[in-house]
Parts: C-alpha cells; sequence; structure tokens
C-alpha cells in the first residue's frame, strides 16, 4: 500500500496545492470581512448613538433614492460580535433582478442613519467584501466553470491527509511519543519533513472538519452529503410557509414593517432580525433571525402586515439535529460563530496550512534530482495488487468526492500517455540501434484497443464539447463529466491515444521477442 499511497500524497501535493494556497489567502481575508467593510464603509454603515425613528421612516428614507425599485427586505440597526455595530441596512431590488443566497444579486442595500432617519449612503451587494471574498474563495470571481477546481482541491487536500498520515504512522512504531515532535539540530530535507508532520498532526482534525464542512457546499460532494442526509430520513431544514391563509389587503405595504417589528420584539427573536417583505397581498412578512453566535438561534415568525398576527412560528429548538450540525459548521467554517476567537483561530489554522504546504514542497524540491520531478514511480495493475480495503475506500471516496473520481480517471489516462510516449521512444530508439524494441506495456492488442477508445473519447470531446452541461437532471457526477468534456481535454486525449496506438504498433508483433532478449 505504502507505495501506491505515497504516489497519492505526491499527487495531492502537486496538483492541489496551489490552489489550496490561494484558498488559505482569501479564506483568511474572508474570515475578516466584517472588519474590512467596517474600513470600506464605516462612514455610511456606522450605527450612531440616540433613540431611533420609527422602522417604517427609514424604509421611507431609503426608498427615496430609488422610488421605482422593491423593499426586498430590512435588517435594524445590530450589535455586532466580531466588528462595530451597523446602521440599519435597507434591501433595494431592482426590476427584473435575480435572486441569489436568499438577497437580490444586483441588489443594493440602503442605510439609514436609525437616530435621524436619513439615508447615510448605500453599497452594491456584490461589493461588499463578504461577497467580492466568496467569490474568490470559491472560483477566483471566474464563476460556476471555475467552481469544481476548488472542490477538487478540497478533496485531494482530504485525501492528502489520510495518505499522510498513513505514511508517518511507521515512524511513530521506530520512534514512539517522539515522533509527536520536530527534531532539533538537523536541517536540510529532514527538518522540513519534521515541521511538515509536525504541524499536520497538531492540526490535523480542525483541517478535516474544515475541508468537510466547504464540501458540504460544493456542486458535487454536496449533493452527496444531502443524498447521505436524506438516507438518514431527517425531515429538510425548518422553516415558516409564508402563503397567507386568504388574501390581507395592505398586507405588503412597506409601512406595515412597524407592526411587524413590534411582535418579533414581543417574540423574543435573537438580533440580527431580517424583514422580509412580501411581494403581494397573499404572502406574509417573513421574520428570521440570522443568529451567528453560540448557541445558535435562528427563530421564524411569518407575520400578517396588515393585522400583525402571527400565521407561523419556527423555534430553532425544534430543528433537526443534523440540520443543526451542517449549520454550526458552516457558521464556523466563515468564523462566525464565536466571534473574534473563531476569526483568530481560523487565521492561525489557515497559516497553518500554508507552512505545511511550504515545507512540503521544500521537501520535494531538496529531494528531487537535479532537472527532474523526484515523483514516486507509477505502480503498475495497481487495482489488482492493492488490498481489498484500500480498493473499497477508493470506491466509497469516488462516490462521496466525485470530483476526485473524473481528477483521479483524467490523471490515469494522463499517467498511462506517459508510458506509451516512453515505449514509443524506446522503440525508436532500438529501431535505430537494429534491435528489438523493450516492450513496456502488456499486450499490444489490448494496449491498442485502450489507445483506440481514449482516442474515440477526444474526438468525441472535440466534436461535441460540454454535451448536457448545465442539464439539472443530471447527477453530480453527470455533471462534473459534462463540464470536463470539453475541447483542451479532448485534445489531450487524442494525443494519449494517438501516443497509445503509435507505441503499440512501434513494438508490433516483436514483442515477444524483446521480451526473450530481455530475459537472456
Amino acid at each position: 500500500m505504502r507505495p501506491i499511497l505515497w504516489r497519492l500524497h505526491y499527487l495531492g501535493g502537486i496538483l492541489a496545492a496551489p490552489i489550496l494556497l490561494s484558498l488559505v489567502v482569501t479564506g483568511i481575508l474572508f474570515a475578516w470581512s466584517p472588519q474590512l467593510d467596517a474600513l470600506r464603509f464605516g462612514d455610511i454603515t456606522g450605527r450612531s448613538a440616540g433613540p431611533a425613528v420609527p422602522l417604517s421612516e427609514q424604509v421611507v428614507a431609503a426608498q427615496a433614492a430609488h422610488p421605482d425599485w422593491r423593499v426586498h427586505s430590512v435588517v435594524p440597526g445590530h450589535d455586532v460580535a466580531a466588528g462595530p455595530d451597523l446602521t440599519t441596512a435597507v434591501i433595494l431590488d431592482p426590476p427584473g433582478g435575480a435572486d441569489g443566497h436568499g438577497t437580490p444579486e444586483d441588489g443594493v442595500a440602503v442605510f439609514v442613519d436609525e437616530t435621524t432617519g436619513r439615508a447615510t449612503g448605500e453599497v452594491a451587494l456584490a461589493d461588499t467584501s463578504e461577497a467580492v471574498l466568496r467569490s474568490m474563495h470559491s472560483s477566483w470571481t471566474l464563476g460556476a466553470d471555475a467552481e469544481p477546481l476548488t472542490e477538487l482541491a478540497a478533496s485531494w487536500f482530504l485525501v492528502a491527509l489520510a495518505t499522510g498520515v498513513f505514511l508517518w504512522w511507521p515512524g511513530l512504531r521506530r520512534r514512539g511519543s517522539a515522533a509527536f515532535a520536530f527534531r532539533r539540530g538537523i536541517g536540510g530535507r529532514r527538518h522540513a519533513k519534521d515541521w511538515h508532520s509536525f504541524l499536520a498532526l497538531a492540526l490535523l482534525l480542525p483541517m478535516v472538519f474544515l475541508a468537510i464542512t466547504g464540501l458540504t457546499w460544493t456542486d458535487g460532494a454536496g449533493e452527496r452529503y444531502d443524498d447521505a442526509k436524506a438516507a438518514l430520513s431527517p425531515p429538510p431544514p425548518g422553516g415558516v410557509d409564508a402563503a397567507l391563509p386568504a388574501p390581507s389587503s395592505g398586507a405588503a405595504d412597506p409601512a406595515a414593517i412597524d407592526r411587524v417589528a413590534a411582535v418579533a420584539s414581543g417574540a423574543g427573536l435573537r438580533t440580527p432580525v431580517r424583514f422580509s417583505v412580501p411581494q403581494d397581498d397573499r404572502t406574509a412578512w417573513t421574520v428570521r433571525s440570522e443568529d451567528a453566535t453560540f448557541p445558535v438561534e435562528r427563530d421564524q415568525l411569518a407575520v400578517d402586515g396588515a393585522s400583525g398576527r402571527v400565521v407561523e412560528r419556527f423555534d430553532y429548538s425544534d430543528e433537526n439535529w443534523l440540520n443543526k450540525l451542517s449549520t454550526g459548521g458552516m457558521l464556523f467554517h466563515q468564523a462566525q460563530l464565536f466571534g473574534l476567537g473563531t476569526q483568530i483561530f481560523m487565521t492561525v489554522l489557515a497559516l497553518g496550512i500554508g507552512a505545511i504546504i511550504a515545507f512540503g514542497y521544500r521537501m520535494w524540491w531538496m529531494r528531487r534530482p537535479a532537472g527532474g520531478w523526484g515523483a514516486p514511480p507509477p505502480q503498475r495493475d495497481w487495482v489488482r495488487s492493492a488490498p481489498i480495503g484500500l480498493l473499497a475506500l477508493v470506491v466509497v471516496l469516488a462516490w462521496a468526492l466525485p470530483t476526485l473520481a473524473v481528477a483521479l480517471a483524467v490523471w490515469l489516462v494522463l499517467e498511462r500517455a506517459a508510458l506509451w510516449w516512453r515505449v514509443g521512444a524506446e522503440a525508436q530508439r532500438a529501431r535505430k540501434q537494429g534491435r528489438a524494441p523493450v516492450h513496456g506495456v502488456g499486450s499490444s492488442g489490448w494496449e491498442a484497443c485502450k489507445a483506440a477508445v481514449v482516442a474515440a473519447l477526444g474526438i468525441a470531446m472535440i466534436a461535441g464539447p460540454h454535451v448536457g452541461d448545465g442539464d439539472p437532471a443530471l447527477g453530480a457526477l453527470g455533471r462534473l463529466v459534462a463540464w470536463a468534456w470539453s475541447v483542451p481535454l479532448g485534445i489531450a486525449f487524442l494525443a494519449a491515444g494517438l501516443l497509445g496506438l503509435y507505441a503499440t504498433f512501434a513494438v508490433g508483433g516483436r514483442a515477444q521477442d524483446a521480451r526473450r532478449e530481455v530475459i537472456s
């Protein structure tokens, strides 16, 4: 198992580490986004002292700048655990705006001074530090097409952690408790290796937690997580139904927010609270607590704006434990759950991951031969030689992490192409020297079939790129295959297949003679 896992660990470091370094940087910045926004927009978002005017007057002041825009939601001024207190934010939705993450994608937050009732300024939701850094963290602001790459890096990160523990384990048997520390007085590659192992072991559990909580929000692994939750048969995340039993005249009037706010205050919802304005008289106001402190309390109310009657209430204490775990894990991942303490902890954790990667690269650079990559050698027929337990783990990971399965399949094809290249080059040299080529692959007929299949896949990718891409009916693995079904990868597959055909036909029928020549 060791050679196989060493190669997987190496591939995870070489392929995923650069992306992980970008996630480290953007993750640290995202953790401090409240403070960054305070620096950028503190002059218009700062909360002033004194008694507040009614919310309805604040909404009118916000609408004055954009009278034709719909009031989407209102977040009254509140205390912020991880930054300066905020004044009231009125979210306005321009005509034809699209919804994203519960707020309009092209919406604008107009901030209103609670004391004077005057608008102090506005900020586009897409320009906030949280929105910009969230996009950078997930896709480098390149959109949905780049998100599978960050998902792949997080998946490889888990594999690198698991294989790293396995590679470290023999050292524990040899050195005992000394394996948990780094040795002093040594330099070079061993010094880098000791720091690499020491930091990875010290931060192992939080790193695993960080990777898993991040993957639950991705497209491929996130869908698998939802499937696993459905198999456990928990109810879906709870909430209130905003539909009114009958139309209520005036229920959608933004001026009704004072009546709704009084009801929410009496219900004891924990701040910050978001008031979602209904779009018609058949819909109730939705009041949601957006609490991010421990223990999390995210109660919800559905209130008839015309009468102030509570149509429905959802107590977060009734939420399923698995859904609570998901919410808490994501709030911790975003450095929101425990305020400033979590921000500091996540920053230290991210810097530790960066140091682990840096020491890993130093180890590789010092070990590699001059002019070479220093990669662990590929294992031939590893499927037949690997233990059953390892193969079972590969199957489970391929199901749980579909991006990893697709990437590993592509890597195996490209690795085979490298073997075909070496065989073809050896055949060319042997022909020039007047000797039989050394046979470096299996049966020529079987290799030719594999090469032909790879070449055909390449032609299909070039002829019909992104077939099925965006089809919601496809499963997680199907969407990833459709995403990868592209011209660049098709060219690579076609070249690999042609290399394989050349190698097998270059060796030709003289393979058995070549084997006898090597044996003799």
